[in-house]
């Protein structure tokens, strides 16, 4: 009868190290595909609020639906401070395969290419492609014309050459090095200025400068947009940071001529330049000098913040704008879709 219960008690204890072990197991898993593949909620310690951090990538990766060429890809992620993501690890390819499948995505854009030499391959990291871990597509590498010097990736992890002017949806990707820290409007870049009485972030971009057009791809790769002054307040704290910085000449603002015959300016955020707040033109402005001055600028003489119309095509100096982060999620500006 003892003997029979030691059976038992070992019998039992089996069992409920099994069930142990099967429970752990799917603990596990489902950790590991919440974390792994939904990624994790940003924080102060994440690289920008519009980007997840996924363990199993060891980075931050941020989707790009709508499709363009691989050297627009490119300059997108540069200037959100990112690489365009390629797969150079075993995670962080399944974490791209698994969202292509998922999205139902077409073959997206890899870092991969030749622009430099028609042989020789590297990511955008400048890892050569033998020390890249990728399969080839059924019939590739087909090289047999010479316009093929970048590698597109198929929903199901392989790769294949590929014409670069072809428009494809693609990744953003930001390792993990241990010291990215997000500011109070979501993003990574501390130059930009933070004003205590509306919350906003600022960053004047001086050198170099750029058209009124790729100032505002610029403003928008940052999270953000070309600042709209909306208060006198707002504008003397704009005042000072420009002679901060020892600006002297005209800045970019997020306003432009949008209804020429009636004279109509329009904010970057869709109001009137008359309805957004602040209206104060310097004397003899907006003068349309040479009848090519569309886009709103500002300058600062003696302490005070003026506007000034000016021709789109000068490459000149900007200020960008990043509402907080209250005010994004409110706005519904940031999308975490995957």
């Amino acid at each position: 009868m003892i003997s029979l219960c030691l059976c038992c008690a070992r019998v039992n204890m089996s069992v409920l190290i099994f069930f142990l072990a099967i429970c752990t197991w799917t603990a596990n898993a489902a950790s590991t595909k919440v974390s792994d593949f939904r990624g994790e909620p940003a924080d102060n310690r994440s690289f920008r609020v519009d980007y997840k951090f996924y363990p199993l990538a060891n980075g931050w990766l941020k989707l790009h639906r709508i499709p363009v060429s691989w050297s627009e890809a490119r300059l997108t992620c540069l200037l959100e401070g990112s690489l365009l993501a390629s797969p150079i690890s075993e995670g962080l390819t399944e974490v791209m395969m698994k969202f292509a499948q998922e999205l139902k995505l077409p073959h997206i854009h890899t870092g991969i290419q030749s622009m430099a030499s028609g042989e020789d391959y590297f990511s955008s990291e400048g890892i050569p492609l033998d020390r890249i871990p990728i399969t080839w597509a059924a019939g590739q590498p087909d090289n047999s014309k010479s316009k093929k010097r970048c590698l597109a990736m198929t929903p199901q992890g392989e790769v294949e050459l590929t014409d670069c002017e072809d428009t494809r949806p693609f990744f953003c990707y930001k390792k993990n090095d241990g010291v990215i820290t997000m500011n109070e409007c979501g993003y990574h870049d501390k130059t930009y200025q933070v004003d205590p009485a509306t919350g906003h972030c600022y960053k004047l971009h001086q050198n170099p400068g750029l058209t009124w057009h790729l100032a505002l791809t610029t403003c928008s790769a940052e999270g953000g947009n070309l600042a709209v002054i909306n208060s006198d307040a707002e504008a003397n704290f704009i005042a000072k940071l420009a002679d901060k910085q020892n600006e002297k000449e005209w800045v970019y603002l997020g306003f432009y001529l949008w209804y020429r015959e009636r004279k109509l300016w329009q904010t970057v955020d869709g109001k009137l330049l008359k309805d957004a707040g602040f209206e104060r033109w310097r004397q003899g402005e907006p003068n349309n000098m040479n009848g090519q001055e569309f886009c709103g600028s500002f300058g600062v003489k003696n302490g005070e913040l003026t506007l000034n119309d000016i021709d789109c095509n000068y490459r000149i100096s900007f200020l960008c704008e990043i509402p907080s982060l209250k005010e994004q999620y409110s706005k519904n500006l940031i999308s975490h879709q995957y």
